[in-house]
């Protein structure tokens, strides 16, 4: 069993050992009384983009805590094929639970689709609630670069570098390992509907933009699901999720 890791988030960090950060009021809050770190006691703190640092909590208290910064972590944690989740507006329950297991993945994008999705200033920010999520469960996980979230209205053409994949519960869309064959291209996207899945026109329209429909297999499953096994599917295939490191 490995030793437990205490992690903390702070945007920006610098690039140098034995540097101080500050955390702010909410991480200070929830190092010292959920985690129970104290003055003496490790903490890792990552920004984000891609950093991380093996530190020591230095000072400070349960509002502003003091850490320095010993030395870069630099093992690999992020998966090695990047993963676009196209994602179509669901109940705010189920696309906060879609944000969290999609970061824990791996996943480097989450693109809420459609016109209910989330929007900055909107819906009682629900978009940064959807980023503080996404932060809470990459110090969970392991992760040390965000997903990004960003909203979109309808799917995009994708590069010819890209494999495009509309999810599509029909009986005649292609399986997705069927999919999967050759090398593995820049990036995958993956798009999902919404509980009653993708229109017919809406499939049409994406296939025409170089969109491919692919099928999970015989049943059925929620619009918050599909999405994260067809990612793990991948990342299986071209990617690091069960298999050694």
């Amino acid at each position: 069993m490995t030793a437990q890791r205490w992690r903390a988030y702070h945007a920006e960090l610098p690039r140098e050992a034995g540097a101080r950060v500050r955390l702010d009021p909410a991480e200070s809050h929830h190092v010292w009384r959920v985690l129970r770190r104290r003055p003496g006691d490790r903490l890792d703190v990552f920004d984000g983009v891609g950093h991380e640092w093996a530190g020591v909590i230095e000072g400070g208290g349960p509002r502003a805590l003091v850490v320095e910064l010993r030395s870069e972590l630099t093992d690999a944690v992020e998966a090695p094929l990047a993963i676009v989740l196209f994602q179509a507006a669901c109940r705010p329950e189920r696309m906060d639970w879609v944000v969290q297991k999609a970061t824990e993945l791996g996943v480097d994008e989450v693109r809420p689709l459609g016109a209910l999705a989330p929007r900055r200033g909107g819906g009682a920010g629900r978009l940064g609630r959807l980023q503080r999520i996404a932060v809470e469960s990459a110090k969970q996980c392991g992760r040390r670069r965000l997903p990004r979230i960003d909203p979109v209205d309808e799917l995009p053409e994708p590069p010819s570098t890209v494999l495009a994949l509309l999810l599509d519960e029909r009986k005649d869309a292609i399986p997705l390992g069927d999919l999967l064959a050759g090398p593995a291209p820049e990036a995958v996207w993956l798009a999902v509907g919404p509980e009653s899945g993708f229109a017919q026109d809406e499939v049409a329209r994406g296939c025409a933009r170089g969109w491919r429909r692919a099928g999970l297999g015989p049943r059925t499953l929620r619009t918050e699901t599909a999405g994260l096994v067809a990612a793990a599917i991948v990342l299986h295939h071209w990617g690091d999720v069960g298999r050694a490191g």
